[in-house]
């Protein structure tokens, strides 16, 4: 199976039907118009291996709760197809097709694990672990998960709220320094009783 989708646009792609048909077998037993509207895709980013292999994250560009995997396609060094890696995201919710702005810093982490993973128990040179915010978003919704759910079941938009993840990861930190510091405090009992013996 050779390479299928170019690296090289930001465009949504389609995987040829045969192609498609073999990846997910499944896909056969939807209507012919519902597997047109079901095969696009968005290359959400592409690397090379030390060993020369090739791979793509995929997402399919489909708006829908069920919508939380990450598609990681590893080619060969003649761009044959040598395994198809599916990755769940870390929070399904926005759904993956709306991850499209920039990489969700957390969710790279789990692709990165999942390919390395793959590529050392297949004796090939892993990839190194990318932990740079640098040009990486955080996603989340301003609605609660339940609100987002029942938005989406009634077809009604919410708010996708995304932050640069190094911003993201500094007021992580902050919280935690002042729930340290909070730690250290002392707190001293509001009764002058507090802790005497009442039996004297």
């Amino acid at each position: 199976m050779n390479k299928f989708f170019k690296d090289e646009t930001s465009e949504a792609q389609e995987i040829p039907l045969e192609t498609m048909k073999n990846l997910f077998p499944k896909f056969l037993e939807a209507l012919e118009e519902y597997q047109v509207a079901a095969n696009k895709w968005l290359v959400l980013k592409s690397g090379k291996t030390p060993d020369g292999l090739t791979y793509q994250v995929v997402v399919q560009n489909i708006v829908a709760l069920a919508n939380y995997l990450y598609h990681v396609f590893v080619f060969r060094a003649d761009d044959i197809l040598l395994a198809h890696l599916p990755v769940r995201a870390v929070n399904p919710l926005p759904p993956v097709a709306e991850k499209y702005k920039g990489l969700d810093y957390f969710d790279w982490l789990e692709i990165q694990g999942i390919l390395i993973k793959f590529l050392t128990e297949k004796s090939y040179q892993p990839i190194e672990l990318d932990q740079d915010p640098e040009g990486k978003l955080v996603y989340s919704t301003k609605e609660t998960p339940k609100e987002v759910v029942e938005k989406m079941e009634r077809g009604e938009s919410y708010t996708i709220m995304s932050m640069p993840a190094k911003n993201f990861i500094e007021k992580i930190k902050e919280l935690k320094d002042k729930e340290e510091a909070s730690k250290k405090l002392i707190i001293t009992p509001d009764s002058p009783n507090f802790g005497t013996d009442h039996n004297e």
